[in-house]
């Protein structure tokens, strides 16, 4: 029965695993022998008994003096120069997996003691090798063919050409059969692998060697992989012929809905592009090979036999390509040939290989032919190379990525787009080649009247909105960053503003997508599958973002993909400022119209105000305006980086009457205490708080703005001394406004990420606008006596009493007349009094035994050390003169925690306080 077990447990063929794994097979393999058999010599005459090592297999568990023995007979076996030829005798006459594999594992060894051997022994293991897998290449396993075909290169990497000057001659001969080609290409792979980058155990005047010889054969390995390609091309060209794919312009005539995406988009294809595909057409019929590529033909379905041969020769190519000097090499022929492959991806009929049995070592472990000749396709964009015929180079490429955007694009019958239907592997790769093609080529022949890039742009604007996943689609997106970043790096060149002007209408049909993207009223489907949930952490940051609401750790799905969309919009915005917030001004102001509207629909009922909308198909709709006004409202915030520096004066109208809305939508939210309100259903009740905490900090991220407006620059100093500021009255007017939506908020018994909104725009406001309007107003000086009431949330009140102190301490702009020093220092040190009141009491004696008062204490003074704590740490960066005050004003808690101290060493969190208030203050 113990034997049954083990054999039970090694069941599985050896050829199902890979080399790597069958190490420990193969070892136990060998223990099973030397453990049945007592000397070396059994262990030979063990080879002619392959039934019996099948048939015998031995403990696993074997006491240490066996283990010992075991491992001096195989010393013994490694070292005996007899033993070796009669292992590589039994590799080449085996037909036992088991003992072939064993065997190559101690020719392996021999390889690797290849200097001290004789040369008749050199040439005996070379020339078996190499009958052995000329003979066995098609049945044997293809681990098994992959290691001797291993251990003949590593043989020719010590020997070629001195000592094996036929080397290459052989494995350039297997591709004039067709039933060595395979073994053909997996050589050359293993040359490339092996030769091209040396280990490192090789001399580096050797390493240099091969290098430079394996140099010089790389054209004929290239024209060897490319005639096998082409012949692949050439075996399947009757079988079926396909229409090239009409030009945008003819398209756009004779089928409307060909760019159906793109009917709100001002792209409009032209006539260059119509003509470059006439002028292939009337050049497909000059040659063979531009025939099949340039005129549109698509393979059909290939054998088994095409398609292993194709597959190992494109990642054969791909590894070529890693490290051959492409400029001088690469050619459009070439390139051509891996294109017509690559576009087998962009038909759903090819999306995988019917080769089963095609080896992951050599395959890269990919399902597609498509995705293999696109990593070809992509190590070659990938080197930015510039071949001798530059221009003809270019123009192919260029061609082949507008027949294969057409052909990804195109829609499949009954089906909404065709990118559905692709392997999303071939997606992948092909992004990535887009990726490589915009930022290391484009910039090549953007200016060329040869390349219409603009129907470029409108290809990959198509390909970007019908991407079936939110990753591919992110892909997408960087595709377009990276676009965006070579415009802008233009017009940081002093370059003329044609440069944006050429690809206006382009980047405003980008922003159109993008704001229709994150819109449910365009895009609900997808929006609704992505997790949303608003993180309710606080912040303590002052300026960390821009109109988010909360700012928490957590991501949801929605954010993130928000984010996105949203950052690539105010880069677009950069460029075209103007055109991009008109562009989310105008849907803005009309949700915010029908929000500012929703109290006609409230009705009081039992003292409480309910909604009075609950139509089956009304809820959704408002349901849907409400988070697409919150999203807007966070794209109103982050355009504010629009209306800052030199842009400020000429655009402050505009800016004006955005804070003024908000401001209006804070507060009409806080008055109707919308966050309270019965909903039908509870997903509104989450669209309130959503919207108002939105509005809250969009006002947050304007503060900004307002900050600049307030900031020296319009001061004017007139004889004398005084000073005034031109826009001091709105400044004061504006801050008025935002203090008054933050307090509000505040004090109205709203849910905590409401709260958390206020207290982040009422701190932004205490340290970027200094402004006296803060102590004048009432629903201020209320935040100096109720702070402790408005939540029981430590970091709230935090930062609560950071924003209380900023306004008392910080010093205000020059041009004030009376900074009132005095009685703010006053009412700084009440303040700080108020709330340290309890700390500055405690006797340090008459706790110093008494447990229990200790831990009832302690909460209590890891608030308030904490809050000393912060307020210190934000005050490094401030003037000196507001540090001393501060100091004057806390002297008595600092001596009261150096009395505590010794109390509580024992409490780790108040001991971790104490001391880093420590070091805050010595800092």
């Amino acid at each position: 029965m113990g034997q049954k077990q083990e054999l039970h447990e090694y069941k599985t063929p050896i050829f199902k695993h890979n080399t790597a794994p069958c190490i420990p097979l193969l070892d136990h393999s060998f223990n099973t022998l030397v453990y049945r058999l007592p000397a070396a010599a059994d262990l030979i005459a063990a080879y002619g008994r392959a039934a019996i090592a099948k048939a015998y297999v031995a403990p696993l568990g074997i006491g240490a003096p066996r283990k010992h023995k075991i491992d001096e007979i195989k010393n013994e076996y490694g070292r005996g120069r007899g033993l070796r030829q009669a292992c590589t005798h039994r590799f080449a006459t085996a037909d036992n997996q088991i003992l072939t594999a064993y065997s190559l594992t101690v020719v392996n060894l021999i390889n690797k003691q290849w200097m001290g051997l004789m040369p008749e022994e050199r040439t005996e293991i070379r020339s078996s090798l190499y009958r052995f897998v000329l003979e066995n290449h098609k049945v044997a396993p293809h681990y098994i063919r992959n290691k001797l075909v291993k251990l003949v290169v590593d043989i020719a990497r010590l020997s070629w050409p001195h000592f094996y000057p036929d080397f290459f001659t052989n494995v350039l001969a297997l591709a004039r059969s067709p039933d060595t080609v395979v073994l053909c290409i997996v050589f050359l792979q293993t040359i490339s692998e092996e030769l091209a980058c040396p280990r490192e155990e090789l001399s580096y005047s050797r390493r240099t060697e091969l290098r430079r010889l394996l140099s010089q054969q790389v054209p004929t390995m290239l024209t060897l992989l490319t005639s096998l390609l082409e012949g692949v091309v050439d075996k399947h060209k009757n079988v079926v012929t396909a229409t090239p794919p009409p030009s945008p312009t003819h398209s756009h005539r004779g089928s409307p809905s060909r760019l159906s995406s793109l009917s709100s988009s001002p792209i409009q294809t032209g006539n260059l592009l119509n003509n470059m595909f006439l002028s292939l057409e009337g050049r497909s019929s000059r040659s063979r090979s531009t025939s099949h590529s340039e005129s549109g033909w698509i393979l059909p379905p290939l054998d088994t036999d095409s398609e292993t041969t194709v597959a190992l020769a494109l990642n054969c190519l791909t590894h070529l390509f890693s490290w051959i000097p492409l400029s001088s090499l690469i050619t459009p022929h070439l390139l051509n040939t891996i294109f017509l492959f690559a576009s087998l991806g962009a038909d759903p009929q090819h999306n995988k290989l019917t080769v089963s049995s095609l080896d992951n070592s050599f395959s890269g472990g990919s399902g597609s032919l498509g995705v293999l000749a696109m990593g070809s396709i992509n190590e070659i964009m990938s080197k930015n190379c510039v071949p001798h015929d530059f221009e003809d180079f270019l123009l192919q490429m260029f061609r082949n990525t507008f027949q294969l955007l057409h052909r990804i694009v195109k829609d499949e019958p009954n089906t909404t787009s065709r990118l559905q239907l692709l392997d999303p592997d071939y997606i992948d790769k092909f992004s990535e080649f887009l990726r490589l093609f915009v930022s290391v080529h484009l910039r090549r022949f953007e200016n060329n009247s040869q390349f219409p890039v603009l129907e470029f742009l409108s290809l990959l604007y198509s390909y970007t909105f019908r991407q079936p996943s939110v990753e591919a689609y992110f892909n997408c997106l960087d595709i377009w960053g990276i676009f965006l970043d070579h415009l802008m790096a233009k017009v940081q060149g002093n370059e003329e503003k044609s440069a944006v002007l050429r690809y206006e209408d382009a980047l405003i049909s980008l922003a159109k997508g993008i704001l229709e993207k994150i819109q449910l009223r365009h895009n609900q489907a997808e929006l609704e599958e992505l997790v949303h949930e608003i993180s309710e952490e606080i912040g303590e940051e002052v300026d960390d973002h821009y109109g988010e609401v909360g700012s928490g750790t957590g991501i949801s799905e929605w954010h993130a993909f928000f984010t996105r969309n949203l950052e690539l919009l105010a880069k677009i915005a950069e460029l075209l400022p103007d055109q991009v917030f008109s562009l989310v001004y105008e849907p803005w102001s009309d949700a915010a119209k029908i929000y500012l509207s929703l109290q006609s629909n409230m009705v009081e009922q039992n003292g409480r105000r309910r909604l009075n909308i609950s139509a089956e198909h009304e809820c959704p709709r408002l349901h849907c305006l409400l988070r697409d006004l919150s999203s807007l409202l966070q794209a109103i915030g982050r355009l504010s980086t629009l209306f800052l520096g030199e842009d400020l004066p000429k655009r402050s109208t505009t800016a004006i009457q955005v804070i003024e809305k908000l401001v209006e939508m804070a507060n009409y939210s806080t008055g109707l205490k919308l966050f309270a309100v019965e909903t039908a259903v509870e997903v509104l009740h989450t669209d309130f708080v959503e919207v108002h905490a939105q509005a809250l900090s969009s006002l947050r991220a304007w503060v900004h703005w307002l900050s600049q407006l307030y900031g020296q620059q319009f001061v004017q100093v007139f004889p004398g001394g005084t000073q005034t500021h031109q826009h001091q009255d709105t400044c004061h007017t504006i801050n008025k406004q935002m203090l008054v939506a933050a307090t509000n908020a505040l004090n109205s018994g709203a849910p905590p990420l409401i709260i958390n909104c206020g207290v982040q725009l009422l701190l932004s406001l205490s340290v970027m606008v200094r402004s006296p309007m803060a102590l004048e107003l009432s629903q201020v000086q209320e935040l100096y006596l109720h702070t402790t009431s408005i939540t029981p949330d430590i970091k709230v009140r935090r930062l609560i009493y950071r924003a209380l102190v900023n306004f008392l301490l910080l010093p205000w702009p020059s041009f004030i007349v009376d900074h009132r020093l005095e009685t703010r220092k006053h009412h700084l040190n009440s303040f700080i009094l108020s709330f340290t009141s309890e700390v500055r009491k405690i006797n340090p004696q008459a706790i110093a035994e008494d447990k229990v008062a200790q831990e009832e204490l302690a909460g209590k003074m890891c608030e308030t050390f904490s809050v000393i704590r912060h307020q210190i740490e934000e005050l490094n960066n401030a003037d000196k003169t507001s540090r001393e005050v501060y100091y004057q004003c806390i002297d008595d808690v600092i001596h009261q925690a150096i009395l505590l101290f010794p109390i509580y060493v024992q409490h780790s969190k108040l001991y971790k306080l104490i001391v880093s208030q420590f070091f805050s203050v010595i800092d």
